[in-house]
């Protein structure tokens, strides 16, 4: 069953073919802030450059944003998500973000000024050949 608030993909319809779709670079760390990033949802997003890691890790990971319509697109590339994580955050059709996200002043500048946190709720993702898209509604 899912949570009464759950955005459904029925409002979402993908952008036709542009030349140009403005994206950022960054870096998720999974979990919830509330639990030191432990857990479910997205604990923090940092544009900070990143550091290729050793060895895949299981609580954060590369990710592109971009606008679609009226959504933010976290896309994460499956090759980069190591199986763990893949089962922790992506187990169903929506991902629960149970607490506030903040985004960093430069992801809301470069994409057209987005508002500054991410609200709680449940969020539908595409499952892709190649990617994975959580879908956040503006």
């Amino acid at each position: 069953m899912r949570p009464k608030h759950f955005l459904s993909l029925s409002t979402y319809t993908p952008a036709k073919k542009a030349l140009f779709i403005p994206t950022i670079q960054a870096e998720v760390i999974f979990g919830r802030p509330s639990r030191g990033c432990d857990g479910v949802g997205i604990c923090q997003v940092m544009v900070e450059p990143i550091i290729e890691p050793l060895r895949k890790s299981c609580d954060r990971t590369k990710v592109a944003l971009f606008r679609q319509n009226d959504f933010l697109v976290f896309q994460f590339q499956r090759n980069q998500l190591c199986p763990c994580l893949l089962r922790k955050q992506f187990r169903r059709d929506y991902f629960l973000i149970a607490e506030p996200v903040e985004l960093p002043e430069e992801i809301q500048f470069h994409l057209e000024q987005l508002p500054p946190l991410i609200q709680p709720g449940c969020y539908p993702i595409l499952f892709k050949e190649e990617t994975i898209e959580i879908l956040i509604q503006l």
